[in-house]
């Protein structure tokens, strides 16, 4: 039975399957300026943007002190964030006592995560720690440029627009780090999701290889 159970777990008996997403979604007709417009925000502004449920897990308060800090350089500037979640509240009480009520934007939850993904400068995600977060793959397919933190598994780092900070680091060097990779920013970012479908992350490409291991498995256990 042990050796069953060790058996399972072996590396040659696993498979790993990526979690496709629909990269058609990821470039729509509407464009960042026209996605910016909606929002009220100006084609010039720098935007970091965050999507994710208002949890401990996900580090709000540290993301919103960056973001101070930010801010405090680079006035121009505005905080985006997607999601809803029991803490809420607290960081609304946090953005207004730091005065920054004007410059963070509550969007809830949403339906154009890809069109709000084209419209952010930076992604900035300082989880405590997350499995394989989904929101970065999607935000590498937008090519947009992403500072996590290194909690999170190296596996993430699919493309060249993954970078790691450490929490024991301050926000004031985060928010550095933010500075740092908007110099960097691709001008092309759509080659990305030709980049991440070779890296085998298209849907459909991920349910056709699904359905093949599953009916020649049946097949051969026949």
């Amino acid at each position: 039975m042990k050796d069953d159970i060790n058996n399972l777990f072996n590396i040659q008996n696993t498979i790993v399957l990526n979690n496709g997403i629909a990269m058609d979604e990821f470039f729509q007709p509407m464009s960042k300026n026209e996605k910016r417009k909606e929002l009220n925000i100006s084609d010039d502004t720098l935007v970091i943007g965050h999507v994710g449920r208002f949890v401990e897990q996900k580090n709000h308060r540290f993301l919103i002190d960056i973001f101070n800090e930010f801010h405090k350089r680079n006035s121009n500037s505005i905080l985006v964030l997607v999601g809803k979640g029991n803490l809420e509240d607290k960081i609304k009480d946090k953005v207004k006592k730091l005065g920054l009520a004007n410059d963070v934007l509550f969007l809830g939850v949403r339906k154009d995560i890809p069109e709000l993904l084209c419209a952010f400068d930076i992604f900035l995600f300082p989880s405590f720690y997350e499995g394989m977060p989904n929101t970065v793959i999607e935000a590498q397919t937008t090519g947009l440029p992403c500072l996590i933190s290194d909690s999170i598994t190296q596996e993430a780092k699919i493309t060249d627009k993954v970078n790691y900070a450490s929490l024991n680091e301050t926000a004031l060097i985060w928010s550095n780090k933010c500075l740092n990779l908007l110099s960097q920013n691709s001008f092309n970012r759509k080659e990305y999701s030709i980049i991440m479908k070779n890296k085998g992350y298209e849907m459909s490409d991920c349910v056709k290889k699904f359905v093949e291991l599953v009916f020649n498995e049946r097949n051969n256990t026949k």
